[in-house]
């Protein structure tokens, strides 16, 4: 992992390590560069492009889909401290309103949009999933 000192050791449920760096993905036939893992076996991954990508596997083998991340691990390293930063600095009240969720949510989009304008480009994709679980309370 070239730039492993730019991630936490732990972030949400992926795990950062240097132990991954050695470790290839295969996935229409292009090589991934895992630099993340989560406790279900799916990876976040350079691809050979240089983008972050969140590759869901259904086994330790089988790369089954990807899911664009970001555009290069310093903007995935910016993109964490920003999700970890408005995580815990703007709080929900216990019983949010939807209006209240629905805020939360667009104000966390405005700030990812500011560091890469794609990252809400398809619904499927990770930071929009990240966003609409904002929205739910989740």
């Amino acid at each position: 992992m070239k730039n492993s000192h730019l991630f936490p050791d732990k972030w949400l449920n992926f795990s950062f390590a240097v132990q991954y760096c050695d470790f290839l993905l295969e996935y229409q036939k292009q090589l991934y560069q895992p630099i993340a893992q989560d406790d279900v076996g799916n990876f976040i991954a350079v691809s050979p492009t240089g983008k972050i990508c969140l590759l869901v596997c259904t086994d330790s083998q089988t790369v089954v889909t990807s899911f664009y991340v970001s555009p290069t691990e310093e903007q995935f390293a910016n993109q964490i401290q920003i999700y970890s930063h408005y995580t815990k600095t703007v709080c929900l009240p216990e019983n949010p309103t939807n209006s209240e969720l629905q805020t939360y949510e667009s104000n966390f989009r405005n700030l990812i949009l500011k560091t890469d304008p794609n990252a809400f480009d398809n619904e499927t994709d990770f930071w929009s999933t990240i966003a609409e679980e904002m929205g739910y309370g989740i």
